[in-house]
């Protein structure tokens, strides 16, 4: 049925960019944002964004706003769409978040099991979800049989296979910490690889804030990616942390990129003590994790 007054979704959402440009775009991004900005933020190529941008401004989903060379995107604030599309995101981010809650409550139960992590998500429908898992040599029979149990009403819950790999110390793969996702422990190596900065004393409070404040204005999505985070961690309790995790969430809420921008650089008793819980550390993407340790390293 070719009836876009009546099926409006099958233009707007009719090819996989598309679908990542107006994810972005209603959801994630806090303010209009460029081409290169969308495309590091969706995975897509420069090319990919341009010819989605084109076909949904064409559509008249998509304005373009600002003047000079750079041009920058933004979905139409009088779209009616715009909420429902915004709910179906929060919606599946929410799934998302709940997989991985269940996946650590899962993992964490097991005996013997030192660390866990999620070694690949599923690109397509039907393929597996794969973890893996180090443990023990003498363990390794009664972990595998136990995390064939815990994963089985996961599988029957959001409806996916979930594949366990077992390993020692022995044969552990390397894993980078920033590039998956951690269920359980640390990951197998961490006492070789580079992890997060741990940020203590002013000066290195100080590097590691102008460092984020620099990649606020580069990714806008930094800044959802942070309150996402935010969100997902007040889902439990976190003991003293939680005051401190819900005024960030109010600063997130109601700052203007500029404001937040000179609050994160700021040298004031409150921007110190909160910077050294920074929501925007865990959700960095690795190379900016790379630019990050870079920039304190070259500080220490």
């Amino acid at each position: 049925m070719d009836n876009v007054a009546r099926y409006p979704l099958d233009e707007l959402l009719g090819t996989n960019a598309q679908l990542r440009v107006v994810r972005f775009l209603t959801s994630q991004a806090t303010r209009p944002s460029s081409a290169p900005e969308i495309a590091t933020a969706t995975g897509l190529t420069g090319q990919g964004v341009r010819n989605a941008l084109e076909r949904l401004v064409g559509l008249g989903y998509v304005v373009r706003t600002g003047g000079g060379r750079t041009q920058l995107y933004a979905f139409r604030d009088d779209e009616a769409l715009q909420g429902a599309l915004r709910r179906l995101f929060d919606v599946e981010r929410a799934r998302h978040d709940g997989l991985v809650r269940d996946l650590r409550s899962a993992f964490s139960g097991i005996a013997g099991v030192r660390s866990a992590w999620v070694q690949s998500w599923p690109s397509a429908a039907r393929a597996p979800l794969e973890v893996g898992v180090e443990t023990d040599a003498d363990s390794l029979a009664d972990v595998r049989v136990s995390s064939r149990a815990a994963v089985a009403p996961l599988e029957t819950k959001y409806d996916l296979v979930v594949e366990v790999s077992q390993f020692t110390s022995v044969d552990a793969p390397a894993v980078d910490a920033h590039s998956v996702t951690l269920l359980v422990g640390l990951p197998p190596g961490s006492g070789k690889a580079r992890v997060a900065p741990r940020v203590t004393g002013r000066q290195r409070v100080e590097r590691v804030a102008r460092a984020i404040a620099e990649q606020l204005k580069q990714d806008p999505a930094l800044r959802m990616r942070a309150r996402n985070h935010i969100d997902w961690l007040l889902q439990e309790e976190q003991g003293a942390a939680t005051q401190d995790l819900l005024e960030w969430r109010h600063i997130l809420d109601t700052y203007s990129d500029e404001r937040l921008y000179d609050f994160v650089r700021s040298s004031s008793p409150r921007a110190d003590r909160l910077n050294q819980s920074s929501p925007f550390v865990p959700v960095l993407t690795p190379l900016q994790m790379d630019r990050l340790l870079a920039g304190v390293e070259v500080g220490s």
